[in-house]
């Protein structure tokens, strides 16, 4: 019992952090949608990229918040963000690719 009591704890205080870094990205995503796009979505890639901050914050809003109140992780949440975290790095290579610039190599 000891050992689900502490990974409960651990869970909340990843749920904790989960929050405050949703709350993080969802601010600044409201923040430039505000101030920068002036309230539109535009449809190049600084309105995309805003709406991937937004809807990215609050998954983790709401995955921080089920860890919070449950001390487990939201498997379907989960699956959620690891989706959203996909587009971000595809949409990383792609953008790099299509501006001329050379991908890094590794030499191992």
């Amino acid at each position: 019992m000891a050992t689900d009591a502490a990974t409960a704890s651990r869970m909340r205080i990843g749920g904790l952090v989960f929050l405050l870094g949703g709350a993080a990205l969802g601010w600044t995503g409201v923040h430039l949608f505000s101030g920068v796009l002036r309230w539109r979505i535009t449809p190049d890639g600084a309105g995309l990229s805003v709406l991937w901050l937004m809807v990215t914050g609050a998954v983790l809003v709401a995955m921080g918040g089920a860890m919070l109140a449950t001390g487990r992780c939201p498997r379907g949440l989960l699956w959620l963000l690891v989706g959203l975290l996909a587009i971000f790095v595809v949409a990383g290579v792609v953008v790099t690719l299509q501006s001329g610039g050379r991908m890094p190599r590794l030499h191992l």
